[in-house]
């Protein structure tokens, strides 16, 4: 059994020594020197919707998918800078951070100013077919750096 035991020991010291660095490292550096704050962006493209039954009622999960563009400032083939990215970080003024930053600095590219929810059906007396629903929702919601309780997207909040 002690033979076993040291053949083992012995295998795992022989592969935990064999890997050189670069084959353990593979990928973006975990942070660099960036004039971003956000080293890149989501430009949505579409968005998938996922329903769960929570002891309180119910939840809806919005994500968006799409393209993301980066600033290329990680200075790494993994990532190279998209034109489209400059144009984006100038208009919500992330040309000035000079510091470091890291790649799961992600948001999403476009504002978004309202989510509206409506049935098919009646929801009840109040809110016939067709009406906004989000008066009766709790929204969440988690951008890059915030994350926000409440119903901030309802049009009383606008």
């Amino acid at each position: 059994m002690k033979k076993i035991v040291l053949i083992i020991h012995l295998i795992f010291v022989v592969l935990l020594f064999s890997c050189n660095k670069e084959e353990i490292i593979s990928g973006p550096p975990p942070s660099w020197q960036s004039k971003h704050l956000i080293c890149n962006y989501l430009i949505p493209d579409s968005l998938e919707l996922r329903f769960y039954k929570e002891p309180v009622g119910f939840c809806i999960v919005i994500e968006f998918a799409g393209n993301r563009v980066f600033s290329g400032d990680d200075a790494s083939e993994f990532y190279p800078q998209d034109p489209l990215f400059d144009s984006i970080s100038s208009l919500y003024n992330d040309n000035s951070w000079n510091r470091k930053s890291d790649f799961s600095g992600e948001a999403v590219a476009y504002t978004v100013n309202g989510i509206q929810i409506l049935s098919d059906k009646d929801f009840d007396s109040s809110y016939p077919a067709g009406n906004n629903l989000i008066e009766k929702a709790t929204v969440s919601a988690e951008s890059w750096g915030i994350l926000y309780y409440g119903n901030i997207l309802s049009d009383k909040n606008r």
